[in-house]
């Protein structure tokens, strides 16, 4: 709150506004940077425990791509279920598909492992999710949470030489139970669709 004068006078009129407090800022810059580091550590500490009792100890439950072409690896953490399912991403290259994707169920990406993390694409204006698209960098540590129907596309950092740089992420989602599937020009397209038509005629949408 900030005093002002009253109808142009003298004191005694409150102008209501957001209060400037200076000494605030560093505190606040401060409790940012702690739970960044706290989320860092949580993201290093579940990324070697992954690791060492997921990745080290069992092929992947499934790869999307194909083993041939991969571009991510997915581990069941739990069993899967129709309710609650926690997968672990190893992400080895861009989403291929051009279109924003949506998903099955609310779901919520943790990033555990990559030098940069990797940058997730989304619409620039929510209402056209067939349009132009704004990066979003997300660091490990950085926690992501989606609606079911929020369109998205992955894509991952590239190093000096120009090579992908691999992402390790923890993907939880809640109640799989909607379809899923592609954001295109003419509107949304369920997945079957999507790929059969990519795989068929070399298109998509």
């Amino acid at each position: 709150r900030r005093w002002g004068p009253a109808g142009g006078g003298g004191p005694g009129r409150r102008e209501y506004g957001r209060r400037r407090d200076p000494v605030l800022k560093p505190w606040k810059a401060t409790i940012r940077r702690r739970k960044n580091s706290i989320r860092e550590a949580l993201a290093k500490g579940l990324s070697n425990l992954l690791r060492r009792y997921v990745v080290a100890r069992r092929p992947p439950d499934f790869t999307i791509g194909g083993a041939a072409s991969p571009t991510m690896h997915r581990w069941w953490v739990l069993p899967r279920n129709d309710y609650f399912n926690v997968y672990l991403h190893m992400i080895v290259d861009d989403d291929r598909d051009r279109e924003l994707h949506d998903h099955r169920g609310l779901n919520l990406s943790f990033v555990l492992d990559g030098r940069h993390g990797y940058v997730e694409l989304l619409p620039t204006d929510p209402a056209n999710p067939a349009g132009p698209t704004v990066r979003h960098a997300r660091p490990r540590g950085s926690l992501t949470l989606r609606r079911a129907t929020d369109p998205h596309r992955v894509v991952l950092y590239r190093d000096e030489d120009g090579d992908q740089e691999p992402a390790l992420s923890l993907f939880v989602m809640l109640l799989p139970g909607q379809e899923w599937g592609f954001y295109c020009p003419q509107g949304w397209v369920p997945w079957q669709r999507y790929l059969a038509r990519r795989d068929s005629a070399g298109g998509s949408c």
